[in-house]
Formats: C-alpha cells, sequence, structure tokens
C-alpha cells in the first residue's frame, strides 16, 4: 500500500523496532533517575565530613554576632583608626589591632557584663575600676588618649583576655 510518499509495511517489522528503541531509551532514563535519586538519598544519611561541620559551626556563629549597621561618619568627624592614628602616633596600628578585637572599632561598643560586677565601654572597652565614667569613655577621644596611656605603662596586658583575637602579647 501506498501513503504519500511512506510506505507502510504490512508486517509491522519497522514499528515494531521502533517502539523497542523508544521504550529502550524510557528504560534508561528511567534507571538513570533512580541512581540519581538512590545517589542524593544516600548523601543525606553519611555523616558530614569535618570540614562541612566546620564550615556549619561558622556559618551559625556568623548568625548569631551581633553585627552593627555601618555608620556613615559626618563630613569633618574623624573614624575611630584616624582618632587611634593622631593619638598612638607610631603605635596606631597596634592600637587599631586591639579596638578592633575589644569593639569591632565601635565607639559606643558596652560591657555591662563582667565577672566582677564591672563594665567596660568604648572603642578600647576600658574598664570602670579605672574610675572614668561611661559617657567620657564613650567620646573616641578620650577613651583612644586613656588606652594608649595604659599602653605606654603595661603594654598589651590590659587587653590580655583578647590576645587570641590580636596576638600581641606574644611581641
Amino acid at each position: 500500500m501506498k501513503r504519500g510518499f511512506h510506505y507502510i509495511d504490512p508486517s509491522k517489522k519497522q514499528t515494531t523496532d521502533e517502539r523497542k528503541k523508544f521504550f529502550l531509551v524510557v528504560l534508561i532514563l528511567i534507571v538513570l533517575f533512580l541512581l540519581g535519586f538512590l545517589r542524593l538519598k544516600s548523601q543525606q544519611n553519611r555523616k558530614p565530613l569535618v570540614f562541612e561541620l566546620i564550615t556549619e559551626v561558622n556559618a551559625q556563629v556568623l548568625e548569631q554576632k551581633h553585627i552593627k549597621p555601618v555608620v556613615i561618619e559626618e563630613p569633618g568627624q574623624e573614624t575611630p583608626i584616624q582618632v587611634i592614628q593622631k593619638i598612638w602616633g607610631s603605635d596606631w596600628q597596634v592600637g587599631v589591632a586591639i579596638a578592633k578585637c575589644e569593639s569591632s572599632l565601635q565607639a559606643d561598643a558596652f560591657n555591662p557584663h563582667n565577672a566582677n560586677g564591672s563594665w567596660d565601654a568604648g572603642l578600647f572597652q576600658i574598664n570602670s575600676v579605672h574610675g572614668i565614667s561611661k559617657e567620657d569613655l564613650m567620646i573616641p577621644k578620650v577613651n583612644a588618649k586613656y588606652a594608649y596611656s595604659l599602653y605606654l605603662k603595661k603594654g598589651v596586658q590590659p587587653w590580655y583576655s583578647s590576645n587570641r583575637c590580636h596576638g600581641l602579647l606574644s611581641r
């Protein structure tokens, strides 16, 4: 029989071969899908690797860490680093390292919860045992000047608790 340009084989052998090829392709796709699904399932049930645990813990710490918004400085207002550079002179990099660890360079940083009932305030987290008011310690220049006087007398020892951050005590 002739229909258009195609011949139809009455034995339908050609159609059967095409069906076999089609079902073979479908079967291969199903097998690949199942293999992918089983691989995904096995990854969900496996124990995490050490670096994956560390990455997850670091992400959780970053989520919990209180990060203050960036404050846009007013024209003419000095940044904390500029204040430290002026007051600490040639030792300004040490001062910046300490202030970064103590307050993240936040002039209004305040910690009211020391074990002995004292508190820490300002850029360098000066402790209340030194007798300076909280209001004064919140002024970056006052805080940096007192911190520099402590540094000249005792080095970085007053900030020993943040040594893991700044690493200056080994100097």
